[in-house]
């Protein structure tokens, strides 16, 4: 049962540890009541693995908007250092809000240059190194955040297009199908059952460029869709995610995202740019600088660009900009796998649309009638 306009706390135990390797094991808290719902997971992290690990299979690390929410989750940890959402020199929240409540030991926070990311230690905060291991405290997020929403889904028997199918359930329910997390998805393949061809909400769309840095306070009115591609590109239209990199041109070209090069991070305190001469691939140059500074830097403009052309050397350097191309009907991004093994998950055309055999995704055109499944958020 969800409770409409209240948030709630998931703690994933990570002990912290530099080496130790530990079995999973699950624990739950008093049924019925969504502050008491926990999973011990016994596996060390950093601070960006575990908000990676939050943001993937529920919202994000947890922010503390006021001392009701600390004491919350003061009584939930245990004797060990535990991560929350609180990072970096500017001190902000792994969502982007802003701190607002302070709750630091005494001594903290210290000034050492690499210890931009906070623990609570029995109910008060000290900053530590991200690259520490610890447990971690995930917000499952307010109720009016999406992924939130009580949703139940819908199988309609008509065969239709997805287009055609998408104008169907928009007008009868909200939309064609979205499963945004495990939890969701378990309750799509459900009502799916044994059905064989069945439309989901998914589909291709190799326009949808985005920054690795989403707080959009940080763009002005068009930066976020400034580009400065080179003759020929785009090019790398065969995959669903391919990430961008910087000729020593200054000029843009769409590279698979598991090449390495040297990148570029963007620090929000100082505002500038920092050339990292180490070859990673993208989404490892992505970690790096969330870890150390603040994401993979965006470039708003001309001179932005011509700022960052000066430091790459002359070589491939890889930016903020990347494309996944696969999104929900309602234009939410893919953020869990569900693919058919044993089939290709990398469209080659356009037009290309999911649809779902035996609860398993692959790939159709989308002008094929298929029955398809809707969702709605309303019971």
């Amino acid at each position: 049962m969800f409770f409409w306009g209240l948030g709630f706390f998931l703690l994933l135990w990570i002990r912290c540890s530099h080496s130790e390797s530990l079995k999973h094991k699950l624990f739950s808290g008093k049924a019925g009541t969504p502050s008491s719902s926990f999973v011990l997971v016994n596996q060390s992290m950093t601070w960006s693995a575990a908000q990676q690990y939050c943001r993937l299979h529920h919202t994000d690390l947890a922010s503390v908007r006021n001392q009701a929410e600390n004491s919350q989750i003061k009584t939930m940890l245990q004797s060990d250092y535990t991560w929350i959402g609180l990072y970096r020199n500017s001190w902000k929240w792994s969502d982007g809000s802003p701190l607002s409540v302070s709750n630091w030991n005494p001594g903290a926070p210290t000034t050492t240059s690499s210890n931009v990311c906070v623990v609570s230690y029995f109910g008060k905060w000290v900053n530590l190194a991200c690259t520490s291991t610890c447990y971690s405290a995930c917000f499952l997020g307010l109720c009016f955040l999406p992924a939130c929403y009580p949703r139940f889904y819908v199988l309609v028997r008509e065969q239709y297009s997805w287009t055609v199918a998408q104008q169907y359930c928009r007008s009868h329910f909200d939309d064609l199908a979205v499963a945004q997390n495990a939890e969701q998805l378990t309750a799509l393949n459900k009502v799916i059952g044994s059905q064989q061809v069945v439309w989901t909400g998914l589909h291709a769309d190799i326009e949808s460029w985005r920054w690795s840095l989403e707080n959009q306070t940080y763009y002005g009115a068009g930066e976020n869709a400034y580009r400065k591609w080179a003759a020929g590109s785009p090019k790398v239209t065969g995959y669903f995610l391919v990430c961008v990199a910087m000729l020593g041109t200054g000029q843009w070209t769409d590279q698979l995202c598991v090449n390495t090069y040297p990148f570029i991070c963007y620090n929000d305190p100082s505002s500038s740019f920092i050339f990292v001469n180490q070859n990673l691939t993208w989404m490892d140059a992505q970690q790096y600088c969330r870890a150390n500074y603040t994401d993979l830097a965006s470039v708003r403009n001309q001179t932005e660009n011509d700022q960052i052309k000066t430091m790459i050397q002359n070589q491939y350097t890889w930016i903020g900009l990347y494309r996944n191309s696969w999104q929900w009907s309602d234009g939410s991004p893919l953020s869990i796998s569900n693919w058919d093994p044993t089939l290709a998950s990398t469209p080659t055309t356009i037009g290309i649309c999911v649809a779902a055999r035996y609860g398993k995704w692959y790939l159709s055109q989308c002008f094929y009638p298929k029955i398809f499944a809707c969702f709605s958020g309303e019971f």
